[in-house]
């Protein structure tokens, strides 16, 4: 990074606006990585040796300088997507994949199943989305899949975690790995019998085998059905 001239780069005077401050070094992160960072008005770049320079601004910034020593280093600059879930208006937000597993999973001493970390920049504000959620995340399509973008940020609860995105919850422990809760069955259980009470999902919404008209999903205290959009829980 060329000092007080790398708002000449690739981003121009427009978007970053002045310096605010000099270039310094950062790092390196846990993950080994070292590089520079300078701040401007219009944002935080940051370059890693043998990188382009990567632009981190906004309610994303926010978020970085929240829990930057978890999130390490951008992969990208912001990009940008659209979510068309069921019934939703269609939504755009802006997000950015960062190297590191994430705040809320390490702090509980969950594994970093996954080895990038995102930051969604929603309706409200910039969550991340990390470790074990951020690999069930992928294995549920990600932005373009069915639970959209995350609207919470992850909780933890001992050796578990949930966070809540627009199609849904989900919920990641140790012995059943992550499994997404949704719709009526959500609804049943935060407003009923709530999940100390139902335990963790163990497997993913199925059709069920005695009801050709209706669902269900297996916790470790029970089933929950569901019939022309009515929730029921059958304890086990």
């Amino acid at each position: 990074m060329a000092g007080d001239d790398a708002h000449r780069g690739p981003f121009g005077v427009d978007i970053l606006g002045a310096p605010s401050g000099r270039a310094r070094p950062v790092g390196p992160s846990r993950w080994g990585t070292a590089g520079t960072a300078q701040p401007f008005e219009g944002g935080l770049v940051v370059e890693v040796s043998g990188r382009p320079p990567l632009l981190i601004s906004g309610r994303l910034l926010r978020l970085y300088e929240r829990c930057r020593g978890t999130l390490g280093f951008p992969l990208t600059g912001a990009l940008r997507t659209v979510t068309a879930l069921p019934g939703e208006p269609l939504l755009g937000h802006d997000y950015q994949l960062f190297e590191g597993p994430g705040a809320a999973c390490r702090t509980a001493g969950l594994p970093a199943c996954g080895a990038i970390g995102v930051a969604a920049d929603g309706a409200a504000a910039a969550v991340a989305v990390s470790g074990p959620i951020w690999a069930g995340y992928c294995e549920a399509g990600g932005f373009d899949g069915r639970l959209g973008f995350p609207v919470d940020a992850a909780r933890v609860r001992a050796a578990r975690a949930l966070q809540e995105f627009q199609g849904g919850v989900l919920l990641w422990s140790e012995e059943h790995g992550a499994h997404t809760v949704s719709g009526a069955i959500w609804d049943r259980i935060g407003g009923g019998p709530g999940l100390d009470e139902v335990g963790w999902p163990v497997a993913g919404q199925r059709p069920s085998p005695d009801d050709p008209f209706a669902y269900q999903q297996e916790f470790e205290h029970g089933i929950a059905t569901v019939r022309d959009g009515i929730a029921r829980f059958w304890r086990s």
